[in-house]
């Protein structure tokens, strides 16, 4: 089976997220990473350039699925969406037009 070639992964600044960048990059994936903090993703996208781009995104603030859309836009679409943020509800997707 051949991995997702267009990926969002959501709480990409650490832990699993950050793994996953790293992960699905190496496997040729086009990634975008989202998170808070800025200046993880910058670094993200800077060692694994072209293949990761940086989003600032915190779920927890207005429409996160604005996010996914613009993964969505920046990707030319999704293949896989993994969010490894910690949340208190997974509401969010639910909620979300995100096309």
């Amino acid at each position: 089976m051949n991995p997702p070639r267009r990926v969002h992964v959501i709480g990409a600044s650490s832990g699993i997220g950050h793994a996953s960048v790293r992960e699905l990059a190496a496997r040729g994936a086009q990634v975008v990473a989202s998170a808070r903090r800025a200046d993880r993703l910058d670094q993200l996208a800077t060692d694994l350039v072209g293949r990761v781009h940086a989003q600032v995104l915190d779920i927890a603030d207005g429409d996160p699925g604005a996010g996914v859309r613009r993964a969505v836009e920046t990707l030319g679409g999704l293949d896989a969406l993994v969010v490894a943020a910690g949340l208190p509800t997974m509401d969010f997707l639910r909620d979300s037009n995100v096309g």
